[in-house]
């Protein structure tokens, strides 16, 4: 827990700085959430599901002035997961900023095999908010 703390921190403070060139403040907001986790349905509707609860949350948290939204560790996906050819399913790889620069929620057809990275990216893009998400 306190790896994720000190994570957060950085990640906060590091946007901190940016969003402080145009005021001098930031406003963050936290989500803590009891996510949907009934194994019982399919993986994708698990997912599906969480993530319409992010949107709701960065719509929200935007809407009130957030300029950054955490969410919570393994906040998608149930902790027990049933199997490791279901959890296999979710693997995305992230393209490395220092690489190349990307936009996965503009450039859709590149990005059409990482949902949950689209996804997230078009959820910040949309409400101008930064997103924090771990794992």
């Amino acid at each position: 827990m306190l790896q994720f703390q000190t994570l957060v921190w950085i990640i906060i403070s590091s946007f901190s700085f940016v969003i402080s060139a145009e005021k001098d403040f930031y406003r963050a907001a936290v989500l803590e959430l009891a996510q949907f986790t009934n194994i019982s349905y399919p993986a994708a509707d698990i997912l599906r599901i969480n993530l319409e609860v992010y949107e709701i949350a960065a719509k929200t948290a935007a809407k009130h002035g957030a300029d950054i939204i955490v969410f919570p560790e393994s906040g998608l996906l149930p902790f027990e997961k049933p199997n490791r050819d279901w959890m296999l399913s979710f693997i995305e790889d992230i393209p490395d900023p220092k690489k190349e620069v990307v936009n996965p929620c503009e450039q859709e057809s590149q990005f059409r095999d990482l949902p949950i990275l689209r996804r997230l990216s078009c959820l910040a893009r949309n409400n101008h908010i930064w997103v924090v998400q771990i794992r």
